[in-house]
C-alpha cells in the first residue's frame, strides 16, 4: 500500500473511478454528482443528504466513505490521515471548514472527463 499523497492526479482518479464503477450504487453516484454540483464543489453531509433524498447524514457519511475506500484501495493507497485521524473521505474531499467538504479539484476533473457530471 502506498501512503496517500497530497492528491493523486486527475488521470489516476479517473482510472480508479472506471475500475470501481460496477461496484458503485445509485446512491453513491448521486452523492458524487450532488457534491460536484454544489456551489464551488463544497457541501456538508447534511446538505448532501437533503440533495439526494437521504434521511440521515450518517448514511451519507458511511456511503461516501465507502466510495472513497473503494477508490483509494483500487488505486493502491492506504487509509489517509489528517489532524482528525484516519478518514477515507480525505481521498475525495479536502476536509472540513466548518463541517464543509471541499471536493478535491482532481476528483472533479476526473468526474468531468468520465462524463459522470456536466
Amino acid at each position: 500500500m502506498r501512503a496517500f499523497p497530497v492528491s493523486p492526479s486527475p488521470q489516476e482518479y479517473k482510472k480508479g473511478f472506471e475500475a470501481i464503477r460496477p461496484r458503485l450504487s445509485d446512491m453513491q453516484l448521486s452523492l458524487l454528482r450532488a457534491h460536484y454540483g454544489s456551489p464551488g464543489h463544497v457541501a456538508t453531509v447534511q446538505e448532501l443528504a437533503r440533495l439526494c433524498g437521504i434521511e440521515s447524514w450518517r448514511t451519507v457519511n458511511r456511503q461516501y466513505g465507502e466510495v472513497a475506500k473503494l477508490l483509494l484501495t483500487e488505486m493502491g493507497y492506504g487509509k489517509p490521515r489528517n489532524y482528525d485521524g484516519e478518514l477515507w473521505l480525505i481521498g475525495i474531499c479536502i476536509w472540513y471548514a466548518p463541517m464543509a467538504m471541499f471536493m478535491r479539484p482532481e476528483v472533479a476533473v476526473a468526474l468531468e472527463e468520465l462524463g459522470w457530471v456536466s
